[in-house]
């Protein structure tokens, strides 16, 4: 990969950053203030499913999921920029690089559970408002496989990694 890409990419996920974090704090404010009275109203996507504040109890569970979701994200992006400055250094078989690929597949094990609750949380809060019977509709919680999948197959390369790193040393002290 280029220097430029990686810069690119570097620029990127700080972007990504900063807004995650707006995201948490606006939701945050928006839950503990009514911005209605000033003509503000915020719309939340979750998912597939995308309502206006206004149109539903933003209780503090739904607050608590998004921001736990929205946290393991941050986590993700910042160790997303630590390897992509590891890159631009060209450190790249290092035990730090190690621990951030085992670290990440924790996360991603993580939010395979978590980041369908607020979704589900919502349903809910919409089926109950809407006074809908919902024996017919399954708004339990789920995993996300594709998360799930993610994390196995990270797991898996961090081990790769690890001999990577093994074989450097090696390297090092061969003639």
């Amino acid at each position: 990969m280029s220097y430029r890409v990686l810069k690119l990419l570097n620029i990127l996920i700080f972007l990504g950053i900063i807004v995650c974090f707006l995201n948490i704090v606006s939701l945050t404010v928006f839950y503990f203030t009514d911005l209605s009275e000033y003509g503000l109203n915020l719309k939340i996507k979750i998912g597939a499913i995308e309502v206006f504040g206004n149109e539903l109890d933003f209780t503090f569970d739904i607050l608590v999921m998004v921001i736990i979701n929205s946290l393991l994200v941050l986590c993700l992006l910042f160790f997303a920029l630590t390897i992509i400055k590891n890159l631009i250094k060209k450190q790249i078989f290092i035990e730090k690089n190690y621990k951030i690929i085992r670290n990440t597949s924790y996360i991603l094990a993580i939010m395979s559970i978590f980041s369908n609750i607020p979704q589900n949380l919502v349903i809910n809060e919409i089926l109950e408002k809407q006074k809908v019977l919902s024996e017919n509709i399954d708004s339990s919680l789920s995993i996300n496989y594709g998360f799930l999948i993610a994390a196995v197959t990270l797991f898996v390369f961090s081990f790769i990694f690890k001999e990577g790193i093994r074989i450097a040393e090696e390297n090092k002290f061969t003639v």
